[in-house]
């Protein structure tokens, strides 16, 4: 058993390591209040993949909707506040704000994975996986599918016609053979393959396996039965129907 000078003791030398880590930690924190935000460096993690953006863009994007920064203390720039503003920015996937020991605002951000692209009125546009359209100075992604015509003015059927092109770019064998989506004011989507001359009418940008499917079968049981005939549309929208015209 420990005599009581030996507990006292143990206990005072405790008290003050304490008290040493919390005037260390009370003055580290003091010092990370007091020193200023002295630039800002921005890495596009991505850069090698896609080129439609730059960190020059981004740093536009904060000097606008943020700015201020540089000289300021740095506890009061809000790195959750940037993140926001960034995640906000439809051609962004992911940001990332943090400081570095010497005060600097480093920022990581991932651009969007273009699905599709269309022209407009002379603008290059890529597509997003919510359907929005990003304006690019350059055809970075030549190998992406061309959209014609205008679907539904919706939000909701522009979500649709977004997770249709995601389905169709996370599928190898079907982006590599998808060249085309053409749209329609009633919200039906018409697809045309590299090696195919048909066109293939999906209907609603809705049930999409289940109507690769059906072109998968029109591909495999109906074009051999059928050689001598040239079809220019295969309607695909209907439950266990192929419409050939």
């Amino acid at each position: 058993m420990r005599k009581w000078w030996e507990i006292l003791l143990v206990s005072l030398l405790g008290a003050a390591v304490l008290g040493v880590l919390i005037t260390g930690l009370e003055g580290s924190r003091r010092e990370r209040a007091a020193s200023k935000c002295s630039g800002i460096e921005i890495t596009v993690l991505d850069s090698a993949d896609h080129k439609f953006l730059s960190g020059k863009d981004v740093q536009y994007i904060i000097d606008r909707d943020f700015g201020g920064y540089v000289n300021r203390p740095r506890d009061s720039v809000s790195l959750r506040k940037v993140e926001k503003i960034l995640s906000k920015q439809i051609f962004l996937s992911d940001a990332q704000a943090y400081f570095s020991p010497d005060a600097v605002l480093h920022i990581e951000v991932r651009q969007c994975k273009p699905l599709a692209k269309r022209t407009d009125q002379g603008n290059l546009l890529y597509m997003n996986a919510e359907g929005k359209f990003i304006k690019v100075g350059e055809d970075w992604c030549s190998e992406l599918p061309e959209i014609e015509g205008t679907g539904k003015a919706s939000e909701k059927w522009d979500r649709l016609f977004g997770k249709l092109a995601l389905k169709i770019a996370s599928d190898p064998l079907w982006k590599e053979r998808v060249s085309l989506y053409r749209l329609y004011p009633n919200g039906e989507v018409g697809l045309e393959l590299k090696d195919r001359q048909e066109e293939f009418i999906l209907g609603q940008p809705t049930l999409i396996e289940a109507k690769l499917k059906r072109i998968n079968k029109y591909e495999t049981e109906i074009v051999p039965l059928s050689k001598d005939k040239n079809y220019n549309k295969i309607t695909v929208k209907y439950r266990g129907q192929i419409v050939c015209i």
